[in-house]
């Protein structure tokens, strides 16, 4: 299709990490490349810092849309924590603007931040994707006509950048692999998976627990957080006096590389308060996850932790160092006990049926058609809004129909 066939008006300037590995990076790539092929005229705006590694996707044509042809009327959408700086960007009105963003403690019960909402108030729409997430953003004050849920396709659908998905290894010579992936802080609840996959696969030499782990470059002291990740390891394999085999990778590597390793796990495990990127990258892998109660498909195809609702308690200093947008917010805990279960029914359930509920969780991901539409109607009804209240926008809008 296009950009003259585009049910959209004018440009859309697309303002996002577009070099840069963050969950905002991946999805704004994926985001303007679909509603690029879809017929949309897109004109992206990077920020923040470029990282290496990024080679799962078509990074030529990303940086072609940096020079796309800027057409009235515009449409602002910004994939970004919200920030006073965005509320300083100038284009020729009249513009709509939008922000596009998560806020994953919503889950523990917090609210955004009130910087948070001073920017997203005076944005036309809000982007989220969860019920959580409206609820919360609700109570701290937004206007419920902001808000327009709209998901992010996956960019490992129909990518040829990457190798199709394999079924997961048989191989007798190679130990059962639980695979977790994730920035290293308290809200991973990493202190009690590793202490449960301690005790519960402690004498047994053929699985694994492998860990791909970076870590927040905000952390005031440099160093922290991989000594206290080591030092949690080690603590935790003193008090079980356990010799289950665990591997830390803080080898950054490629995006494609992180596919490799999703496909040499038997089973990928997320203790996080929310549902992260690895987790919907592990679905398109194919491979069956395990995740909290309350997050996710349910089971099947899933295993789930139990979560009480009442194990929860105030973050420390030291964890606000990690999450400082957490103030104020509850920390919920999972019992040991609970993760051992459902580490012992991944490993216990036979391969056949594994695949079958990974088959089952991967068709659950969106894809781009799943996509386009939602992206189409929220900006026409972000436009409609402005043309109520604005003659200008209205005229504009009229020409380019």
């Amino acid at each position: 299709m296009s950009n003259r066939n585009s049910p959209l008006p004018g440009t859309i300037i697309w303002v996002a990490p577009f070099y840069n590995r963050s969950g905002y990076g991946i999805g704004a790539r994926t985001m303007a490349a679909v509603m690029h092929k879809a017929g949309a005229r897109i004109r992206i705006m990077s920020v923040n810092e470029v990282e290496s590694g990024i080679d799962d996707c078509d990074l030529d044509l990303i940086q072609s849309l940096e020079k796309t042809m800027v057409i009235p009327p515009i449409t602002t959408i910004i994939a970004h924590v919200p920030s006073p700086s965005w509320l300083d960007l100038k284009f020729p009105e009249p513009t709509v603007r939008i922000i596009d963003t998560n806020f994953d403690s919503s889950v523990q019960g917090a609210l955004p931040p009130a910087e948070w909402m001073a920017v997203c108030n005076q944005m036309d729409q809000v982007w989220i994707m969860t019920g959580k997430e409206r609820d919360a953003f609700l109570a701290a004050g937004l206007a419920p006509e902001k808000i327009q849920f709209v998901h992010w396709p996956h960019h490992w659908h129909d990518n040829p950048y990457i190798p199709l998905p394999s079924s997961e290894p048989s191989d007798q010579n190679k130990p059962f692999r639980f695979l977790s992936i994730a920035m290293f802080q308290p809200r991973r609840r990493w202190d009690t998976l590793i202490d449960a996959y301690f005790e519960e696969f402690q004498g047994n030499d053929n699985v694994e627990l492998y860990l791909k782990v970076n870590f927040p470059a905000w952390h005031p002291v440099p160093g922290q957080p991989r000594k206290d990740l080591h030092n949690l390891v080690d603590s935790l394999r003193l008090k079980t006096a356990s010799d289950a085999r665990l591997v830390v990778d803080e080898e950054l590597g490629t995006r494609t590389g992180i596919a490799h390793l999703i496909d040499s796990c038997n089973v990928y495990v997320s203790t996080d308060t929310a549902e992260t990127a690895p987790i919907s990258e592990a679905r398109v892998r194919h491979r069956m996850v395990i995740l909290p109660e309350g997050l996710g498909l349910g089971t099947p195809p899933d295993i789930n932790i139990a979560v009480d609702p009442n194990a929860k308690f105030p973050l420390t200093r030291e964890m606000l160092l990690y999450q400082p947008h957490h103030k104020d917010a509850m920390m919920p805990q999972l019992h040991v006990k609970d993760v051992r279960r459902a580490l012992r029914a991944a490993y216990e359930m036979p391969p056949e049926q594994r695949q079958a509920n990974s088959n089952l969780s991967a068709s659950h991901v969106p894809t781009a058609a799943d996509v386009v539409g939602e992206v189409t109607q929220a900006i026409n009804a972000a436009w409609q809004a402005k043309c109520e209240n604005d003659e200008n926008a209205k005229n504009l809008i009229a020409q380019t129909l």
